[in-house]
């Protein structure tokens, strides 16, 4: 639901849910102002399954449908009212009755609260019960950031600035843990892990970022930046620094779960 913040600067809007053909939602506002979503298949960067999900091999796995609804919470706050054929309700409820079973929230180390920087790990731990509650299927995205991560931006979170690559292989093992830990003992462990979010360009800048070519993605301002990788460059080097930090956060996450979650 990234994109929501356009959404909610009226006074207490009415937001009514469309579901279109091709994977898109529409949400009309009280002022007859019209937002549209895409819907977020759930095939993204690295997704590593925090649960089980064996199923016999005669029965096809169930097929995932939902979007990111990170923002949710903040529409509510704002006086976001969730419509589904004129009656307000639960957005996850309504979601779910259309067809989705699977929701992503994105997680920030420590977000400012600007701009939509809200997912603090208290923030999404409250919005991960709700679905759990609701039985959908939770995505968790790890940032790795404090900010947006995306293919023009990478930041490191302030706190490891300044660490070792070998430090900082450690600590986003630790923080991986440590947040599906918290998450587990609140009833809101994600049955799927996404290990950074949207890494064409790597992650964690400059330690695990390598060289790819000129991207369009995520360029809101008609200014491409060519994205320039340390130098002097050394491939094989930034490459082995992704494959570390990307291993770093699937050992986190096992770390973190059993067979039995």
């Amino acid at each position: 639901m990234h994109g929501c913040a356009n959404a909610i600067q009226e006074k207490a809007p009415v937001l009514e849910l469309h579901l279109e053909h091709g994977g898109a939602f529409t949400m009309n506002l009280s002022s007859g102002r019209s937002v549209r979503f895409f819907l977020l298949i759930c095939a993204m960067t690295t997704l590593i399954p925090a649960t089980s999900y064996a199923q016999p091999a005669t029965e096809p796995s169930a097929f995932l449908l939902g979007a990111d609804i990170s923002t949710l919470t903040q529409v509510e706050q704002r006086g976001g009212v969730f419509q589904d054929h004129g009656k307000p309700g639960d957005a996850i409820a309504i979601f779910m009755r259309h067809g989705w079973n699977c929701f992503r929230l994105r997680v920030f180390v420590n977000p400012d609260g600007r701009g939509g920087v809200i997912n603090s790990l208290q923030y999404t731990r409250a919005l991960a019960q709700r679905i759990k509650a609701a039985g959908g299927v939770l995505l968790l995205d790890f940032h790795y950031s404090d900010t947006w991560a995306d293919p023009q931006h990478q930041i490191k979170p302030a706190a490891w600035k300044n660490l070792p690559f070998d430090q900082l292989e450690d600590q986003v093992e630790k923080y991986t843990a440590d947040v599906l830990l918290d998450l587990k003992e609140h009833d809101a462990l994600p049955d799927i892990v996404q290990v950074g979010n949207e890494i064409t360009g790597g992650t964690l800048w400059p330690d695990a970022q390598v060289a790819v070519p000129v991207s369009t993605v995520k360029v809101y301002d008609d200014t491409v930046k060519k994205i320039i990788p340390p130098q002097p460059y050394d491939d094989a080097r930034q490459w082995a620094h992704l494959i570390g930090i990307i291993k770093a956060g699937a050992a986190g996450v096992r770390s973190a779960t059993a067979p039995s979650d």
